[in-house]
C-alpha cells in the first residue's frame, strides 16, 4: 500500500491526467499520458510494472462506479510499448552477490569480534539464504535439530502519522515462503550461541526486551563491508549469493526452489543466479571447462 501510495503522489497526482475529470479521461490521453511518464521519468520496465498497478486499479475501481468506459484489461493489453522506451540498467553480477573470498572473510571478521547477536544473524543469513524479516521473525519453536521452520515474516507499514511501524504476522513473503530450511553444521554451532544471549526470550535475535528489527542485520552487514574495504552489498545480497551457491552446487531444482521459498525455479535463476567468482577463479574454471 505504501508502495503504490508513493506511485501515485510520485506519477500521477501532479499529472496533467490527473486535472481531468474522469470521466472525460479517454484512452489516447491515457496513452500518452503513460508514454511521456515513462519517457520523462527514464522509467525501468520494473517502475513501469509497479506504475501499471496502480494504474489499473484506479480504472477498475472506476468503470464499477461508472466513471469511465475503458477496460483497462483490455487497453493495457493493446498498448504498444517499445522496449527501447525504458531505461537500460546495466547489471554488475559484483554488485548482486559477494564472491566465496568476501563471505569467509566476512564470517571469519564476525567471529574475531566480541559475540553479539547482529554479527551471529549476519551469519545465519549466508548460511541459510534468510530474509531479513525471517530472521527477525525467527523463534525457538522454529528452529529443529536440522532444519529451521519458516512460518513468520517481519512486516513493515507507515501509521497514520507516517512513520514505520514493525510487526510480525504469522504468513511468510509468499506461499511458497513456508518452507523447511536446512541448517548446516557450523549454523547449529551459531544457534549455540546465540542462545547464550537469548536469555529465554521467544524470538532467537531479542536484546534489551525487544525483538531486533530486520533492516539492523544489513546495518551490520554495511559496517562489516565498510571495515574489510568490500563493496557494500545488503543481507538480500546474501541470500542470492546463497540461491547461486545452491544452483553451482547443481542440486535438484525442486530443492533449490524449497530452500529459497519460490515456487518457481526460474525465479531463482532469473533473480538469484549471479556470478560469484572472482577474475581469477573464473579464468581456471573456463581453463577447465574448455581443456
Amino acid at each position: 500500500l505504501d508502495r503504490y501510495k508513493d506511485y501515485f503522489d510520485k506519477y500521477i497526482k501532479n499529472s496533467s491526467l490527473n486535472s481531468i475529470k474522469f470521466k472525460y479521461i479517454t484512452e489516447d490521453m491515457l496513452e500518452s499520458y503513460i508514454k511521456s511518464t515513462i519517457h520523462d521519468n527514464e522509467m525501468t520496465t520494473k517502475c513501469w510494472s509497479n506504475l501499471k498497478v496502480v494504474i489499473n486499479g484506479i480504472f477498475k475501481r472506476a468503470k464499477k462506479r461508472g466513471y469511465t468506459q475503458i477496460s483497462i484489461t483490455s487497453f493495457i493489453g493493446d498498448l504498444e510499448i517499445s522496449r527501447n522506451a525504458f531505461k537500460k540498467v546495466i547489471i554488475n553480477p559484483h554488485d548482486k552477490v559477494f564472491t566465496n573470498p568476501e563471505e569467509i572473510r566476512l564470517i571469519n571478521e564476525i567471529k574475531s569480534e566480541s559475540v553479539s547477536l547482529l554479527g551471529l544473524g549476519v551469519i545465519v543469513g549466508f548460511r541459510t539464504g534468510l530474509r531479513s524479516g525471517e530472521l527477525s521473525a525467527l523463534t525457538w519453536k522454529a528452529v529443529h535439530e536440522d532444519y529451521i521452520e519458516i512460518t513468520k515474516m517481519e512486516e513493515r507499514y507507515k501509521d497514520e502519522n507516517g512513520k514505520y511501524v514493525y510487526r510480525v504476522v504469522d504468513f511468510p513473503k509468499t506461499e511458497a515462503g513456508v518452507r523447511k530450511v536446512i541448517i548446516p553444521d557450523d549454523v547449529k554451532e551459531v544457534f549455540a550461541q546465540i542462545r547464550k544471549l537469548s536469555h529465554g526470550s521467544e524470538y532467537i535475535f531479542y536484546r534489551d526486551g525487544k525483538r531486533i528489527i530486520g533492516r539492523y542485520f544489513t546495518s551490520k552487514l554495511y559496517r562489516l563491508c565498510h571495515k574489510l574495504n568490500i563493496n557494500q552489498r545488503s543481507l538480500h545480497k546474501a541470500r542470492m549469493t546463497y540461491g547461486t551457491q545452491l544452483i553451482d552446487a547443481k542440486l535438484p531444482d525442486s530443492l533449490i526452489m524449497s530452500q529459497m521459498g519460490h515456487s518457481s525455479i526460474e525465479t531463482t535463476r532469473r533473480y538469484y543466479y549471479y556470478n560469484n567468482k572472482e577474475d581469477e577463479e573464473a579464468k581456471e574454471a573456463i581453463k577447465n571447462a574448455i581443456s
